[in-house]
């Protein structure tokens, strides 16, 4: 198939996907397009080590299915399965059936038999060609001997779903489509056998893209323009510099800072944090930083407290000093001896501000020696004289 015949199919089937969601849905242009650059770029899932996963977000009644059923017919080798009733192993085995292909999940809120936290790692794990992987102990005749088979399942996944995802790392590996209802309009069912529809998603089958090689603008942080890369591919194919620059920049900016939100749930980031909390929570004076020894067994305490999270006082303690903090002992207890150097280096290095934080920099920055700015800073106990005094 010669170029020109290729940008001639991506057109067509682009224009033809935005109005017949324009007519079932109220999806507004920016995120049709976003859909159908999504549905066009699975024809080159052969050729790609990473795919987005597409996640229709919404209240029952707003359009995730009808959107489903528009783009099925114009995906590359679709699938459509539901959660109900199956286990871990058929969910990995259908997905596999689908290896470089796009399976559609209906009702993906309640794996009952699955379990959430496996089948968000399942699904995780489609999203890269290198964890894909699995394998499964088959007998391939009665009485024959048991043997080892791979199990493949790399592809496109569209998620129809109502609640955001318990594990926050699969947001930046996930192109989210959010629908509000709009009962304000009428609108028109798609219809799958019309001639034109029949026309369009027999020309999508013969589509075979090559999107790895697109070098995707600077400014997008790693894993968001790994994710975008292949619609980023496809709006280049078509010379649409307009979605580059500007409608994917929009949606980047909030992908960026769910991101930086999966990071700070992390074991780094949940440890920084219960540090955090300790020297500007639980002193006498509120807002004020206590630079003073802190006991690994409060921090170990304060994440299950405060984020749920269960580590032992020997796992906090090894996180706290690849942060860079020094561990000590002190009345036989364990301890994190925080400096504003080291709770600086360490926000530096984890991505976190606050106006705080800030403030403890600008004044590093205004030249302030950081051994006379912890002379000024109170511990907990100046800061509990300077109570009584006043």
């Amino acid at each position: 198939m010669s170029a020109e015949e290729t940008t001639s199919i991506l057109t067509s089937t682009r224009d033809h996907i935005e109005t017949v969601l324009g007519e079932a849905t109220a999806l507004s242009p920016r995120d049709r397009r976003i859909v159908a650059y999504w549905t066009l770029a699975t024809h080159g899932l052969p050729l790609l080590k990473i795919f987005p996963i597409l996640r229709l977000l919404g209240k029952p009644g707003c359009g995730k299915s009808e959107t489903e059923r528009v783009i099925a017919p114009y995906v590359r080798r679709p699938h459509t399965m539901s959660l109900r009733a199956m286990t871990y192993a058929t969910l990995r085995d259908d997905l596999s059936k689908a290896n470089d292909g796009t399976v559609v999940i209906e009702e993906a809120d309640n794996p009952t038999k699955i379990g959430n936290d496996a089948f968000e790692q399942l699904i995780s794990d489609r999203y890269s060609r290198p964890t894909a992987t699995g394998s499964v102990k088959e007998q391939r005749t009665e009485g024959g001997a048991w043997t080892t088979s791979p199990r493949l399942y790399f592809g496109a996944t569209i998620l129809h779903r109502r609640m955001p995802y318990v594990d926050a790392a699969l947001d930046g590996r996930t192109i989210t489509i959010r629908f509000k209802p709009n009962f304000s309009r009428a609108y028109k069912d798609f219809n799958p056998e019309d001639d034109t529809s029949k026309k369009i998603s027999k020309l999508a089958q013969l589509l075979v893209l090559s999107l790895a090689e697109y070098q995707v603008p600077h400014g997008l942080p790693g894993r968001i323009r790994n994710t975008w890369r292949p619609l980023l591919a496809v709006a280049h194919l078509l010379g649409d510099q307009d979605f580059i620059d500007n409608i994917v920049a929009r949606h980047a900016a909030v992908a960026a800072a769910e991101l930086k939100e999966a990071q700070a749930s992390e074991p780094d980031g949940l440890v920084l944090g219960a540090i955090l909390y300790h020297i500007f929570e639980k002193g006498d004076v509120p807002d004020v930083p206590h630079f003073s020894n802190i006991r690994v067994s409060a921090l170990s305490k304060t994440l299950w407290e405060e984020q749920r999270v269960e580590m032992n006082t020997r796992q906090v303690a090894q996180i706290a000093r690849e942060l860079g903090f020094a561990t000590n002992k002190s009345h036989g207890q364990a301890v994190v001896s925080p400096t504003v150097a080291t709770l600086l280096a360490a926000c530096e290095s984890e991505g976190y501000s606050d106006p705080e934080i800030d403030k403890l920099r600008l004044e590093a920055v205004k030249g302030i020696p950081i051994s006379s700015l912890e002379s000024v800073l109170p511990t907990k106990e100046s800061a509990k004289e300077n109570v009584r005094e006043t």
